[in-house]
């Protein structure tokens, strides 16, 4: 009987034994897959705030057109120009014009060189930034009107397309001298593109390359 007794409790330790190692192993294999976890979602989450989504990107530019692009004011959609009420600053010099604003104004550097002597250009605003583009705004002003071209560039600065955007215009001579005319500018945060004239409205849209097209 004793002999029973004793193998009955021996047994008993054994089962207890066996039971409490793998409660002890299923709560560090629980544990062990909770810190696993928390690392997982750590590494997502920093991985989440790394990705920068493409329109959001810096772009690459070349060094000497982001120096130019940085005289521009910068901007935010929906962006508006009333030549009425805005004022221009900031000359562009005769070599930025003539390396970046040659082939908007469709003249050689010969040309800009002689015009030099009664027409300035001007830094007036960078409305858009994307990865793939730039879209600037300058101004040209010369015998007593101020015109404005919004132009879209790639990273390398090379022009993509320019229309005309804005105009403060004063009649100088002959019938009309004196009588002014304006034109207004809006670019909206889906990148439609209004040009307001006296009597007619125009509208483009600057395209996810840049392109600004015709409606």
């Amino acid at each position: 009987m004793n002999k029973l007794l004793l193998i009955f409790l021996v047994f008993s330790i054994s089962l207890w034994s066996c039971s409490d190692d793998e409660e002890q192993k299923d709560t560090e294999n629980t544990e062990n897959q909770i810190i696993e976890d928390v690392q997982d979602e750590n590494n997502n989450s920093e991985a989440q705030e790394n990705q920068t989504p493409e329109n959001e990107q810096e772009p690459q530019l070349d060094a000497d057109y982001k120096a130019f692009l940085s005289q521009f004011e910068s901007v935010k959609l929906p962006y508006e120009l009333n030549p009425q009420q805005d004022d221009v600053s900031g000359k562009i010099s005769l070599e930025k014009q003539i390396k970046y604003l040659a082939k908007a104004e469709d003249l050689g550097k010969a040309d800009l060189e002689e015009m030099a002597e009664y027409t300035d250009y001007f830094f007036v605003s960078n409305p858009v930034q994307t990865a793939k583009y730039s879209a600037i705004v300058y101004a040209r002003f010369e015998m007593g009107s101020t015109y404005y071209f919004l132009c879209t560039y790639d990273n390398d600065g090379e022009l993509i397309s320019n229309i005309d955007f804005a105009a403060y215009e004063l009649i100088g001579a002959g019938p009309q001298a004196g009588q002014e005319y304006n034109t207004k500018g809006k670019i909206d945060t889906d990148y439609k593109v209004t040009v307001k004239y006296d009597e007619e409205t125009t509208n483009y849209q600057i395209k996810e390359n840049g392109e600004i097209d015709k409606l």
